[in-house]
């Protein structure tokens, strides 16, 4: 339990603003991120990952398994899954890891025009597209992406 005061829940509060997340019980904000605790006093935590599919793009939360599913939903792509890079200052950036079809010659200009078209939104257009023999799934068919990400940027 944070001892913070401001982690505290007070009696009689108001509902929060709209656009505010709402605190649980003991006082917590679900930010989408995991952490344990260091040390208590003075309180210090390590952020250990995030909850879920969601990645922090600029100022937006993007489902990273929704753009999954758009990815694949472009012609002459057999698998596809959306990755996050951090290969320049100013943070994280959305990559595509593309598997073709068999046979099919694939054209990157041509899926990132395919992706224009579906109006996703330029915080979840791909800022670099990899084409990939095969995603990377764990055994629950999880996309492993932060094993893609170190395997496609050390690739280049």
């Amino acid at each position: 339990m944070c001892a913070a005061p401001w982690c505290r829940p007070r009696p009689g509060r108001r509902a929060p603003a709209k656009g505010r997340r709402p605190r649980s019980e003991d006082g917590f904000v679900a930010t989408g991120v995991t952490a344990r605790v260091v040390q208590p006093h003075p309180a210090a935590a390590e952020l250990t990952g995030r909850v879920g599919e969601i990645a922090r793009i600029g100022a937006a939360d993007v489902d990273l398994d929704q753009l999954d599913r758009l990815f694949i939903g472009v012609a002459g792509v057999l698998d596809a899954a959306a990755i996050v890079v951090y290969d320049q200052p100013g943070g994280a950036r959305i990559a595509a890891a593309v598997v073709p079809k068999p046979g099919v010659a694939f054209d990157t200009q041509g899926y990132l025009a395919a992706l224009a078209d579906a109006r996703i939104g330029l915080h979840k257009m791909p800022a670099r597209v990899y084409t990939v023999p095969a995603i990377a799934r764990g055994p629950s068919g999880r996309v492993l992406r932060a094993g893609m990400a170190q395997h496609l940027a050390a690739r280049g």
